[in-house]
């Protein structure tokens, strides 16, 4: 057999089975509608080469295309969970050589394919968990310069995030759709903790209906210290106005029972009425009282949330995890646009919900919290037997919290450092004779005067059984220290 007859063998054999069996294809283009294009004779054999009718691209049958240098998987995952920025990427986790913005396309692409919040509340796993003790709120978010709205929510009880979105705006119709979309997936909370935005409260009301909504606690404790700041240059008598409203205003909030709560309403509209205080202050009570309707009484709340857990009347996880997202968007030098962002913030989640799903007993991981204590830090000077009698919580046990929390314990009273200090400062400038001149200074019982006097380290000199009458020997101290 000549050379040319085995050629055209090798044509019409390589034509049938790979051309026709549609093997072949071209490199640029894929396409399968190639002619034959002539052969190359190689040390190692004949080649047949081909020509693409589509492309115009004429190759050889072994042509072997370029290995696409490939990343590392998950690139999102590094990205956003573990806060990695992209130089950190390409120089522990890429072996060649390769541009900032491939990688940054390539986490965009990954955190695309992550599941969205519908998706995580449709699972049967997720939905175990699920206590229906719901917290919603709302924070803003510039993408591009213009501004967005987060809108998380949270089952409280399981800590476990359900919505995480960004919206266009605060529309009463467009959070309406997105609580409609949970509603259709199967979430009917028996109660929402709030903080008591409009247009969260006409959205509840439009979707769910006369759902019972509590007033989250630790957004009562924002809107006071908003109405009721402790400047330096306030007067010792507005600030102790102020701290003697703000503690009776959480009291009510945190009444242990209906009647209770309406003492305490009384007492608090006859101090409005016995007290000359300045329009902002009066302006914050009646504004918490036309309010009242939406802070229950500890035993109503408890049948309402179907358990006796405190945590549920504060609302802080959407406050960390909106803190979490700016945290996010302040590390990513803000947000490119809508769709990243959102895609973003699902991987973050994802994994969120993940580590809760990974541990079995969600109460052991759950943070031990008595939020009783944590109703009235907005006061100086907390008195902690009122409280526990007011509230019915027991004292050993506040005291215990208070001192956790790096109060100083004094009698039944629990004070910040900065309060005792400047205390001690207009003692020693004042210098008042007597326990009873100090206790005025101090607003104190004269027991739990003695006791702070011992604290701050001015002895008393007793000369009679009256402790009123007793004298006062202070320090050997520079007044400089002392006046600023």
């Amino acid at each position: 057999m000549t050379i040319f007859g085995g050629l055209k063998r090798f044509r019409r054999h390589t034509f049938l089975v790979s051309v026709v069996a549609g093997e072949i294809r071209c490199p640029r283009c894929g396409g399968s509608n190639l002619r034959l294009n002539g052969y190359r004779v190689r040390k190692d054999g004949i080649v047949q080469r081909y020509y693409c009718k589509k492309c115009r691209r004429s190759f050889s049958e072994v042509y072997k295309q370029k290995k696409k240098a490939r990343l590392p998987p998950d690139l999102a995952y590094l990205f956003v969970v573990k806060k990695e920025t992209l130089d950190s990427i390409i120089e522990k986790y890429v072996d060649f050589k390769v541009s900032r913005t491939t990688v940054n396309d390539k986490i965009i692409e990954d955190a695309k394919k992550y599941p969205s919040w519908r998706e995580h509340v449709q699972n049967p796993k997720v939905q175990e968990k699920f206590r229906y003790v719901m917290g919603i709120d709302l924070t803003v978010v510039k993408i591009k310069g213009k501004k967005h709205q987060v809108l998380m929510i949270f089952d409280i009880a399981s800590r476990i995030p359900i919505v995480y979105t960004i919206l266009p705006d605060k529309r009463v119709s467009t959070i309406a759709k997105v609580l409609e979309q949970l509603k259709a997936a199967g979430y009917m909370p028996r109660l929402v903790v709030s903080d008591m935005e409009e247009c969260l409260i006409r959205a509840i009301r439009m979707v769910y209906g006369n759902l019972p909504i509590q007033w989250c606690l630790f957004h009562i404790q924002r809107y006071l210290n908003k109405y009721m700041p402790n400047n330096k240059k306030m007067s010792d008598e507005v600030r102790s106005l102020q701290d003697k409203v703000k503690t009776k205003i959480m009291k009510i909030a945190y009444a242990p029972n209906r009647r209770k709560q309406q003492i305490l309403v009384k007492e608090l509209k006859e101090l409005v009425k016995s007290t000359s205080m300045p329009t902002r202050i009066q302006r914050a009570i009646n504004n918490f009282l036309k309010k009242l309707k939406y802070c229950y009484p500890r035993d109503e709340f408890y049948r309402l949330a179907g358990d006796n857990d405190k945590s549920y009347y504060y609302n802080n996880l959407c406050e960390n995890a909106m803190r979490q997202i700016r945290e996010m968007e302040r590390e990513k030098y803000g947000f490119k646009n809508v769709e990243a962002a959102q895609a973003y913030i699902n991987v973050y989640w994802h994994y969120k919900i993940k580590e809760k799903l990974d541990n079995e007993d969600l109460q052991t991981e759950k943070e031990k919290f008595n939020p009783t204590l944590q109703f009235f830090l907005g006061s100086e000077k907390i008195n902690l037997a009122e409280i526990s009698r007011d509230v019915e919580v027991d004292l050993r046990l506040l005291k215990e919290k208070a001192k956790q929390l790096g109060l100083k314990i004094i009698g039944n009273y629990a004070f910040k450092k900065e309060y005792l200090t400047r205390k001690h400062r207009e003692l020693i400038i004042k210098r008042p004779k007597t326990v009873e001149e100090a206790s005025k200074i101090l607003n104190l019982d004269i027991e739990t005067t003695q006791q702070a006097l011992g604290e701050l380290r001015i002895k008393i000199k007793y000369k009679d059984i009256d402790a009123r009458k007793a004298k006062l020997i202070y320090p050997q101290i520079p007044l400089d220290l002392y006046i600023t």
